[in-house]
């Protein structure tokens, strides 16, 4: 009905909806409302939200394993998207965790409002390229992990402290090019853990901390240390692929051995 404004928990989990229209007026006003509301709904391949929505509840499509396409209806009724893609709400803030865990949907479209992104919000889904945009300050755990057709992924600039990152592309087994935020100063641990298909990686000079196994397991065969970074432990997953590390200007110390 047009005069819906929310949705309960649990509203329509594991029913066998097809599709979806949520009228323009509704809004969810934090995200652990409204959570589970369309979670294991296996058969729902179309979802339309209000273009004005600024929070996407915590596992709201959780388990849409046919979930494909995301339009958007305006304050007059107009549908505005393309199919076989997820077009965002302008004005979204949040995605929750597991949001969009385990759907088909191959590209998201995110809008330049977006500031935090809940754990596994993404995980274990269809996308092939990401592009995030600066205005993301808060990142949680397992946000694409899994993801094994993911190709590309792009940060926006602005963003800096990704050390909350932690595990963000592990098992990404695809993920073959990464372009990060050029003023980062920190990444998470096991960020890229298991990326098989990422041999190079050019890290921002603004780097000055390596998590715990970010690297681990993944094909890098070559990576530049930027000077701000005077320490490696075994730790950050460079040593034990036999990777060739070399330093922009300080000499890396170690307490583990060599790292050639």
């Amino acid at each position: 009905p047009s005069g819906l404004t929310s949705l309960g928990q649990d509203t329509f989990e594991n029913s066998g909806l097809e599709s979806i229209t949520l009228p323009a007026n509704y809004q969810v006003a934090k995200v652990s409302s409204d959570i589970y509301a369309f979670k294991g709904c296996t058969s729902l391949k179309t979802v339309v939200l209000p273009a004005t929505l600024k929070i996407l509840p915590n596992q709201f499509f959780n388990g849409c394993t046919s979930l494909t396409t995301v339009k958007l209806i305006d304050a007059n009724g107009n549908i505005i998207g393309n199919d076989n893609e997820a077009l965002l709400p302008t004005g979204l803030t949040e995605i929750g965790s597991s949001t969009f865990n385990s759907t088909a949907i191959t590209k998201f479209i995110f809008p330049d409002t977006l500031a935090t992104l809940g754990s596994s919000a993404f995980s274990k889904s269809a996308v092939k390229e990401v592009v995030l945009p600066g205005t993301i300050t808060k990142f949680n755990s397992g946000i694409f992990l899994g993801c094994t057709a993911l190709e590309k992924v792009v940060f926006g600039d602005a963003i800096t402290d990704m050390s909350a990152a932690g595990t963000m592309f592990k098992e990404c087994t695809a993920l073959n090019s990464v372009t990060l935020p050029a003023n980062a100063t920190k990444l998470g641990n096991e960020m890229f853990y298991g990326c098989t298909a990422l041999t190079k990686i050019d890290l921002p000079d603004s780097l000055t901390h390596l998590g715990k196994m970010t690297f681990a397991c993944s094909g890098l065969i070559e990576v530049k240390i930027p000077a701000g970074v005077t320490e490696l432990s075994y730790k950050t997953g460079l040593k034990d692929s036999g990777h060739s590390l070399t330093s922009s200007t300080n000499p890396i110390s170690s307490t583990t051995g060599a790292y050639t």
